[in-house]
């Protein structure tokens, strides 16, 4: 049965839903909406939706470079994305014919995933090729049959990894560079996240006010961090780059690469970068910050997202009480 109806953008947009297919699409005019309607119930009652020529002909890599070349670019994680679709785009599941991609199929990909990595990583991926295949049917004018895509069981645990003992020394010793210990310094000292330390000038540094301005943020909101006077002293001593970065790196991958090899060479297992910003965030309640005082410098804007950064522990609460 079609559904037609009216979008904000004032288009018309026409909705499928026939033998359990379902296909929508967006037209300037309600007449041709209605036509096209009409064309694809028959195609489906005639059992020829999928073998339109251009789902025969198309495969899979089409849809995910024009995907990357028109939507993954404009994002505030864009770079992120376009990885992941580069790498995506080397497997062979990209090769697939429109005509030949099922749910099936894509649930064999995630199976095979779930041997490299973890549940949360196939996400992240399946999320893009569906939002991808759901461009590609209401505003590329792909006649694609609404495809499941299968989740992968087991993600979303909240990480709890914190430094322990001298885990902090072991790694700052492993660092070869200023910049290097800066990073990992400002990180523990500001919550910072790893692409906002990366794109840090000296124009967003303000000694006197002893806070950094990050007119760049995750989620999309100004906002300006205090500064510890070892986050102060840190950045006094670092040379100043003519470029005018603060850290020198354009790229947050330089920024992992260099932190995962010096946990190798520290033999500190199972930390990633991101964890310094839960243990800075911890560290802010210990100190006794409220959640308003904490989400104020960590740019939290949902306080229930906050409480998976506040791993506080036990022993140290247990002080406190007497």
């Amino acid at each position: 049965m079609a559904t037609i109806r009216q979008i904000k953008s004032g288009k018309w947009c026409a909705e499928v839903r026939k033998n359990g297919q379902y296909l929508s699409r967006s037209f300037l005019t309600k007449t041709d909406a209605v036509r096209w309607s009409r064309e694809v119930e028959i195609k489906i009652e005639r059992d020829e939706l999928n073998g339109d020529s251009s789902l025969r002909t198309t495969p899979l890599t089409t849809l995910l470079k024009r995907y990357q070349r028109e939507f993954s670019r404009n994002k505030k994680g864009g770079k992120n994305e376009c990885y992941r679709i580069e790498a995506f785009l080397k497997r062979g599941i990209s090769a697939t014919p429109l005509s030949q991609l099922t749910p099936l199929k894509l649930a064999q990909y995630r199976d095979t995933r779930l041997k490299e990595v973890q549940p949360d990583t196939i996400n992240r991926e399946l999320v893009i090729i569906s939002h991808c295949l759901t461009v590609a049917r209401t505003e590329w004018g792909y006649p694609l049959p609404h495809i499941p895509i299968p989740k992968a069981k087991g993600g979303s645990s909240a990480r709890q990894r914190r430094l322990e003992g001298d885990e902090e020394d072991k790694l700052l010793k492993q660092l070869t560079t200023p910049y290097q210990s800066a990073v990992v310094i400002l990180a523990l000292e500001t919550a910072m996240r790893r692409g906002e330390l990366c794109g840090l000038t000296w124009g967003d540094v303000h000694l006197k006010k002893r806070i950094v301005h990050l007119s760049t943020t995750k989620n999309g909101e100004a906002r300006s961090v205090p500064l510890s006077p070892l986050a102060i002293q840190t950045l006094q001593a670092l040379p100043r780059r003519i470029d005018g970065s603060v850290l020198g790196y354009r790229c947050t991958h330089s920024i992992t690469r260099f932190f995962k090899r010096a946990c190798l060479r520290a033999g500190i297992e199972n930390l990633r970068l991101h964890d310094l910003r839960h243990e800075a965030t911890s560290r802010l309640f210990e100190k006794g910050f409220n959640m308003m005082e904490v989400a104020t410098i960590t740019g939290h804007k949902d306080l229930r997202m906050l409480r998976r950064y506040t791993h506080l522990r036990a022993e140290d609460l247990a002080r406190r009480l007497g």
